[in-house]
């Protein structure tokens, strides 16, 4: 007789502070990110007419949301310029020189695509599932707001949205 099981093994909750973030190409970024999102996705579909009414089916095109980092702005801007810096060699570099620093010769899109790593951990902080988005690049980066009426203690955040290729999930732990 086959077992049916109703209740779950792992009755912990996920934790929103539960995730790292990493970038090769955002050193200064990937240490200050306050808060990152596991792009959604949804697919196509169509519809087959009838004479009462439309049925929907599914369709071939996956669609991912963006992804979107949030990040404190450290005092010398580093990690805002990693990103504002990559945006300008993709879209309006001044000279050959500044594409020239953003893409390598050893794949045609290395430099202007990278791929960006989030790892959910447990709530022991272990490494649990590794989230791969594949092949990003930033479209846009908010602006900075400077305000003479907020408080001393009120630090600046930035948010950085990406366009991606596609995600992989891997587990990294023992239990299925």
């Amino acid at each position: 007789m086959v077992e049916i099981r109703s209740q779950p093994i792992n009755l912990n909750f996920l934790h929103s502070t539960g995730f790292r973030f990493f970038v090769k190409k955002l050193p200064m970024t990937n240490f200050f990110t306050e808060s990152i999102n596991i792009p959604g996705k949804k697919i196509t579909y169509t519809t087959q007419p009838t004479p009462n009414h439309d049925i929907p089916l599914w369709g071939n095109k996956l669609i991912y949301n963006d992804l979107t980092v949030t990040f404190m702005v450290d005092e010398d801007l580093k990690n805002y310029m990693e990103i504002s810096d990559w945006l300008d060699g993709i879209g309006k570099p001044e000279s050959f020189d500044q594409r020239k620093l953003l893409v390598k010769k050893e794949r045609i899109f290395e430099g202007i695509r990278s791929d960006c790593i989030i790892s959910v951990t447990t709530n022991t902080k272990n490494p649990n599932i590794v989230f791969t988005i594949k092949d990003a690049f930033p479209t846009s980066i908010s602006d900075l707001i400077f305000s003479t009426s907020q408080s001393s203690e009120e630090h600046l955040a930035a948010t950085a949205t990406f366009k991606f290729a596609g995600i992989t999930m891997e587990r990294r732990s023992n239990e299925i």
